[in-house]
């Protein structure tokens, strides 16, 4: 599972699919990472989130976070822009 203080080059390579897996194989590892990033961003947010309760945002502090949600969106909808 990645991480946001982990790069590509820190991971082991997945191995290589044997005969007649092919894509569906691809399909079940990109599923599982996809949900261990779900777990992350659930805990990290259980982390996160209590420390800023009453916490008053600035305009660039909430565009950002406006932003990086829109392109989180963007990613589960491919094809729009």
């Amino acid at each position: 599972m990645r991480g946001a203080d982990h790069t590509d080059d820190d991971r082991s390579p997945l191995p290589v699919p044997a005969p007649g897996q092919g894509a569906g194989h691809r399909h079940s590892r990109d599923f599982l990472e996809l949900i261990g990033a779900c777990a992350a961003f659930g805990t990290i947010g259980g982390r996160v989130v209590p420390g800023l309760r009453g916490h008053r945002f600035t305009a660039d502090e909430r565009a950002a976070v406006a932003g990086n949600v829109a392109r989180v969106c963007l990613v589960g909808h491919p094809g729009t822009a």
